[in-house]
């Protein structure tokens, strides 16, 4: 096997690692979310138990975190801060998955004869309040991602991996 070969193979290995992690992160998320939904509904006298949308959203989001990040979106502008930065690239990621979130129920309802209003309709809850409470949970969800993604860079995946799953009182290699 060539060197090339090799290299790619890692790469996409590498890349479809992050992209499981990434997944497996958003699933957390937004179970919780619907399963704190579903307490809220069914204490009311509704039935409601979508578990796995939380999955196809994990999936389809993981896959338009990982397009933000190969197009480098929010890398340009870095504020001197970290956690200013944090807050930058969060809001630009936010507004990235809420475009692609809304191309793909459009093109998905012009294939099912929908039009393009009906399509966008309901996508994030449908009325405005709705649509800033999905917004703002997207955000904070995306900030301790963020978080350790930055982390990683400044210190190392490594060393990242080492600190939070060193035994207590085990040595953490600089």
């Amino acid at each position: 096997m060539s060197h090339a070969a090799t290299s790619l193979g890692r790469r996409v290995r590498h890349e479809l690692v992050q992209y499981w992690i990434i997944c497996a992160y958003l699933y957390v998320c937004f179970a919780a979310i619907v399963f704190y939904k579903t307490a809220v509904l069914r204490a009311n006298g509704i039935e409601y138990a979508p578990y796995g949308t939380a999955l196809v959203e994990a999936l389809l989001v993981g896959k338009f975190l990982m397009i933000g990040h190969a197009v480098g979106l929010g890398d340009s502008h870095r504020p001197r801060r970290m956690a200013l930065a944090l807050l930058t690239k969060a809001v630009i990621l936010l507004l990235f998955l809420m475009a692609l979130s809304a191309a793909e129920e459009v093109i998905r309802g012009l294939i099912h004869g929908e039009t393009i209003l009906a399509s966008v309709r309901d996508l994030w809850g449908g009325t405005l309040l709705q649509v800033f409470a999905t917004s703002l949970l997207m955000l904070l969800i995306l900030i301790p991602y963020l978080a350790f993604k930055e982390m990683a860079r400044v210190i190392g995946p490594e060393r990242l991996r080492a600190i939070l799953f060193a035994r207590d009182g085990a040595p953490v290699p600089n």
